[in-house]
């Protein structure tokens, strides 16, 4: 699949490398080097088994508290070592990818849900000790569901899609979802440009035109949820069920 097919939307997933042992180690060991936070995003709290759930946002997020409305986020500037690195790999493998955000995750089981905010293609790769635990994607032209095996494996993706965290066996599965804030290309009161600046020089390749982003739009996630749920695989359909209900328009 092309690149510009993944800007297009709607393409499914694709592998687009394996790591080398080599390279996978490096990730794994600059994310073990780190104390995550516990992670607080409410598709994920407290759904992984007795394992503790950590991770955060490298790069652009929303800047709730601050003067501009996205900024780069207090868990970047306290692990610019960790940024640099991971941003250092997504761009060994994939150099033409573009993004300003890294979703750090570690014992984080997804449940049904959408990046619906996304601006553009997404990346995902996962390393550690566990088996199985794949991601699966539901396409909304094709109407079906896709399993992605990410273990040391780069795949891209398109997060606005409905997507999910299969169950994995092992103490230790790190993930990680590079993507591109719909504020990438603000200014001003929205986005600082000491704040992008900053983002670069940790190695955040910053989307360069449209070419970078999403040009077509998909129906809103509440018009696509109904026939993502009733086309779930049989294997999932009953680990969703048994999940507690949660509102799907929360964001991402």
């Amino acid at each position: 699949a092309s690149a510009a097919a993944a800007a297009a939307g709607g393409s499914g997933a694709y592998i687009v490398a394996r790591a080398s042992p080599q390279a996978a180690q490096r990730v794994l060991d600059a994310l073990r080097e780190e104390l995550l936070p516990l992670n607080r995003r409410f598709v994920s709290l407290g759904r992984c088994r007795d394992l503790q759930e950590r991770g955060c946002t490298l790069g652009l997020v929303q800047d709730y508290g601050g003067k501009q409305l996205a900024a780069p986020s207090s868990h970047t500037r306290k692990r610019k070592k960790l940024a640099r690195a991971l941003c250092e790999a997504c761009r060994e493998i994939d150099p033409d990818f573009r993004f300003t955000s890294i979703q750090v995750n570690l014992n984080a089981r997804y449940r049904m849900h959408t990046d619906g905010q996304d601006a553009g293609p997404s990346r995902m790769f996962s390393c550690g000790n566990f088996t199985e635990g794949r991601l699966w994607l539901h396409s909304w032209p094709q109407q079906s569901w896709q399993p992605m095996d990410t273990h040391d494996q780069w795949i891209a993706f398109d997060g606005r899609e409905y997507h999910l965290t299969e169950p994995w066996e092992g103490h230790e599965r790190f993930s990680l979802v590079y993507f591109t804030h719909p504020a990438w290309n603000e200014t001003g009161e929205v986005l600082a440009p000491e704040g992008r600046a900053a983002l670069e020089e940790l190695g955040f390749p910053w989307p360069r035109s449209e070419d970078d982003i999403f040009r077509e739009e998909l129906p809103k996630p509440s018009e696509r949820r109904e026939v993502a749920r009733n086309s779930l695989p049989s294997e999932l359909g009953p680990l969703e069920d048994a999940l507690p209900a949660w509102d799907y328009e929360d964001g991402r």
